[in-house]
């Protein structure tokens, strides 16, 4: 975790690029696992909005956590790409969250972040997307 860097000037777009820090799923074992994993993605979360707030190329940074799949929870850098991906992405079926669901409580500065509450496939996951991106959604 100490070497995660986005490293946005060696890559010359990103298309949804992401990495999971619980792969295996072990959060889904109980809350004990689930925490753990939960704090080493908001710190990545963290370390690449600090590193991405001086990028000069436009990005999108968040981090998409689904409540009862640890395994898919990833942290993503989006920015225009020749892959047509949207620039900057949209998110389906979402609503603004006014206030954090307790497993992101005291976790998340609402300050610095955004986090949005989407639904797809009839599951909840929620967006949690830097504020300090130069994206303009």
């Amino acid at each position: 975790m100490d070497r995660f860097r986005v490293d946005l000037g060696a890559k010359s777009w990103c298309n949804q690029w992401h990495m999971h820090f619980d792969w295996e799923g072990f959060g889904n074992q109980g809350w004990v696992h689930r925490r753990r994993h939960l704090n080493l993605l908001l710190k990545a979360l963290g370390r690449a909005r600090r590193e991405l707030a001086s990028a000069e190329q436009p990005n999108q940074l968040f981090a998409l956590i689904h409540p009862h799949r640890s395994g898919d929870d990833a942290v993503f850098v989006h920015t225009a790409n020749p892959v047509g991906g949207d620039f900057p992405m949209s998110y389906w079926n979402a609503e603004a969250v006014t206030y954090l669901p307790p497993f992101l409580a005291g976790r998340v500065d609402l300050k610095l972040y955004s986090v949005i509450k989407q639904r797809h496939d009839g599951e909840v996951s929620f967006v949690i997307e830097a504020r300090t991106t130069t994206s303009t959604s």
